[in-house]
């Protein structure tokens, strides 16, 4: 159930999104939706490491073994923060080759590659913390706090964040990229907190 409510949240707020890029100029819909697909490319790290932490995470939890537990979030963390460095590094020097090959206007390939070059650098400095570490801490048993924190900070700083930014700043879809790495960087900062303080580790999995 929680999942269900946190994935309709998700797709509420995706939507809302979508809705509000549909206001701005031809030239910035196309930079977002170029800028969407090369930025699913360079996510690929996190999304690919975190289940490797719910199932290293999940074992070490599951029998009962804390220390071993904290090894490897730090392990994996690391590992997890030096290959998104690297990947999302090569997928933004690669970025302007790419662009060649889609037949836009030089303003929309400036956009892009700004929107590209936000994203990468807050996808190797915050999400990894935001993610992965945060899908470590559920697999640890710490489901609840995980899970509200996602959904205060995707309503609270993405949504909100992406109209104020967007619309009443009128900074349009670069406003939209700033506030989902607000949305990263504060979730980041608390799960960083949360997993220093150890409250995962008094979790007991079945």
């Amino acid at each position: 159930m929680p999942n269900g409510v946190e994935q309709g949240i998700f797709q509420f707020v995706k939507v809302a999104l979508s809705s509000v890029v549909a206001l701005f100029g031809t030239s910035q819909i196309a930079a977002n939706g170029i800028a969407q697909s090369i930025w699913s490319l360079a996510a690929l790290v996190c999304v690919t490491m975190g289940p490797v932490f719910i199932t290293v995470i999940g074992q070490c939890m599951g029998s009962r073994d804390t220390e071993q537990a904290e090894y490897y979030f730090r392990k994996l963390l690391k590992i997890t923060i030096l290959m998104s460095v690297v990947w999302n590094a090569a997928v933004f020097a690669l970025t302007p080759f790419v662009m060649k090959f889609y037949d836009v206007a030089e303003e929309t390939k400036t956009l892009t590659v700004m929107l590209v070059l936000i994203h990468n650098i807050f996808n190797c400095a915050a999400f990894p913390f935001a993610d992965p570490l945060g899908k470590g801490m559920r697999a640890a048993g710490d489901v609840k706090f995980t899970m509200t924190v996602s959904l205060i900070t995707t309503i609270g700083a993405r949504l909100i964040f992406s109209l104020l930014f967007a619309i009443v700043m009128d900074m349009g879809v670069i406003g939209i990229a700033w506030a989902m790495c607000m949305d990263w960087c504060v979730r980041a900062v608390v799960f960083y907190i949360r997993f220093q303080k150890g409250k995962w580790k008094q979790f007991r999995l079945i």
